[in-house]
């Protein structure tokens, strides 16, 4: 159910009554907040009617629309059309919500029933092995995973993909290190100590140009395949790294797991025939001994030259990503590759595509970049694994949950309550998990943002304690009910009547629901959910601040089908955002 939807297509019946031309995307409506000016506002109308030169008729639409049942009034004031949504309208929306099982979101999944044959494979996470998850890892694990369980609320085929970086340079220099300091790779060796070679090895390649050299062959004969002892190496520390990951993954419910890893070192096998081929096909030309294709820009005529075999015949990046490209288009069958992968990679996905685009490896399969914003080091810098100093997902998770420990021992203490340690470090754990996901999804993808461990707990209202406390607020006042409905004699099959704002305002939000998680999804944009949940919440808390909800018989049959239509929300919600809410504090 979309109101903004209904308003809009009133004002265009009455603009085409008038022989009024317009563009649907110029006229705009939203919900305000302030119910002082209205519900809903519409804009654009004004201009729409100046280029028409018909801006006398103004009054003779608010006349027209004044005259539908839905609205208590429409008034035009500073080029705004301003919407005062009827009480009845409402009520008779928010009733039909709740006979037809709350929300027809199964309606959505029916059409998007031919998805089932469209199959999209989902590039995140992605890290680069031989080290540990940081915080800059954060937010295409999250993000991603969102998009991933959104694709499969809404009944697509879509195949995971971790396309770890498990073959390049950044093992290549630890395998060198590991080979000059004859150190044993025993079963005390972690990951902490494989990052540890990593950063000491990062810092002889840019010192010592024999090490420099060393490096670059065994990355050639790594590459080869040819080396027994290398592989062996090799297969050591990815088996480190991706145990360490799928850690984190489980730690924060994460769905990747080793059968969705994609790693370089797939696609070797691939890539002598890609390089022979785009020679032949005159995709790929040989500059200074060097394998390498020449991108034109349309506009302007400039010439980019892309590597993609080395002098020392080593692979550039880019080639190991146009293999990717070609097995999940012809081996895979995909019909669309997403990349969940932040705006830096932008250039090197788009010159991946205009190559196997050109080469015909496609096979008219789709390749789309979902960018978001980067994390940033507090001197507002990209956060970079080799300075050593990004913190650890895990490091985060300690702070966040000790962070949340005391917060209930503190509590408890205030209210003269004794503290059930086991019972927090239980609960502790489940909202420190929750509250570092919903603090990433909350915020707008595409900015960047500085990450401060500081900034982290209770800078705004929209965080998941909050959203959890009116969840637990929710499920003890539905739970009371169903204890004591004797003593709550209120007729429960009433239809509800709206009584107040709150309850009002409420059933607003509570219409727009299955339009929200469609825009949702084209915007594949999560912080539209956590808002939407944030404003539920509040809007809750203040009824429940203000009302005894299950006291008053008037309103109280009112109240409990309204929670139990939120509460059928916000789980709806937190299975697509990944998050877990529980019953009680």
């Amino acid at each position: 159910m979309n109101i903004e939807k209904i308003i809009i297509k009133k004002i265009i019946y009455i603009l085409n009554i008038h022989n009024i031309k317009y563009y649907y995307k110029d006229i705009k409506c939203k919900m305000l907040n302030n119910n002082k000016f209205g519900d809903y506002t519409v804009y654009g109308i004004y201009n729409i009617l100046l280029k028409n030169n018909k801006t006398y008729i103004i009054n003779n639409i608010i006349t027209i629309l004044n005259k539908y049942f839905c609205f208590k009034k429409v008034i035009y004031k500073n080029f705004f059309i301003n919407f005062y949504i009827k009480y009845e309208w409402i009520n008779f929306l928010i009733n039909k919500i709740y006979n037809t099982n709350f929300f027809n979101i199964n309606i959505y999944k029916k059409i998007f029933k031919k998805n089932k044959n469209y199959k999209i494979l989902l590039d995140y996470s992605s890290p680069n092995l031989a080290k540990e998850m940081h915080i800059g890892h954060l937010r295409s694990t999250i993000l991603g995973d969102f998009m991933f369980r959104i694709l499969k609320f809404f009944n697509f085929n879509v195949i995971k993909s971790n396309h770890v970086g498990d073959w390049g340079l950044n093992i290549s220099i630890i395998i060198t290190f590991i080979l000059n300091k004859n150190i044993k790779l025993n079963k005390k060796i972690n990951i902490s100590k494989i990052e540890n070679f990593y950063l000491k090895s990062v810092i002889e390649y840019k010192i010592n140009n024999n090490f420099k050299i060393r490096s670059e062959y065994v990355l050639f004969i790594l590459q080869s395949n040819k080396n027994y002892i290398l592989n062996n190496i090799w297969k050591i520390i990815t088996k480190i790294s991706i145990n360490n990951n799928n850690k984190i993954y489980k730690l924060f419910n994460i769905c990747l797991n080793n059968k969705d890893i994609n790693g370089e070192s797939k696609f070797s096998k691939y890539i002598p025939y890609i390089i022979k081929d785009l020679y032949n096909k005159k995709i790929a030309k040989n500059i200074k001994n060097c394998k390498t294709v020449i991108i034109k820009n349309k506009k302007n005529n400039n010439k980019k030259y892309i590597i993609l075999q080395r002098k020392n015949k080593t692979y550039s990046y880019i080639l190991i990503e146009i293999a990717y490209i070609k097995y999940i288009f012809n081996n895979i069958k995909a019909n669309k590759i997403i990349y969940y992968i932040d705006n830096r990679q932008k250039n090197h996905i788009k010159n991946s595509y205009i190559i196997s685009k050109k080469a015909k490896y496609l096979n008219y399969g789709k390749i789309i970049h979902y960018n978001f914003g980067t994390i940033l080091n507090e001197n507002n810098k990209p956060l970079k694994t080799k300075e050593g100093k990004s913190l650890k997902i895990k490091n985060l998770f300690f702070i966040v949950n000790n962070k949340i420990k005391k917060y209930f021992i503190n509590k408890n203490k205030k209210k003269n309550i004794k503290n059930d340690y086991k019972n927090i470090n239980i609960i502790s754990k489940i909202i420190s998990i929750n509250y570092i996901k919903y603090n990433e999804l909350s915020k707008n993808k595409y900015n960047n943002y500085i990450f401060k461990v500081n900034n982290f707990f209770y800078k705004n209202k929209n965080n998941f304690l909050y959203i959890q406390y009116s969840y637990c607020r929710m499920i003890s006042i539905l739970n009371k009910y169903n204890n004591n409905k004797n003593k709550y004699n209120f007729n429960i099959n009433k239809e509800i009547n709206i009584n107040n704002l709150y309850e009002f305002k409420l059933s607003l939000y509570l219409i727009k629901f299955e339009n929200l998680i469609i825009k949702s999804y084209i915007k594949s944009s999560p912080n539209i959910i956590c808002e939407y949940l944030y404003k539920i919440s509040s809007i809750f808390s203040k009824m429940y601040e203000k009302y005894n909800i299950l006291e008053n018989e008037k309103e109280s049959f009112n109240n409990i089908k309204i929670i139990k239509m939120i509460i059928k929300i916000y789980i709806t919600s937190s299975k697509i955002l990944g998050i877990k809410f529980i019953d009680k504090i």
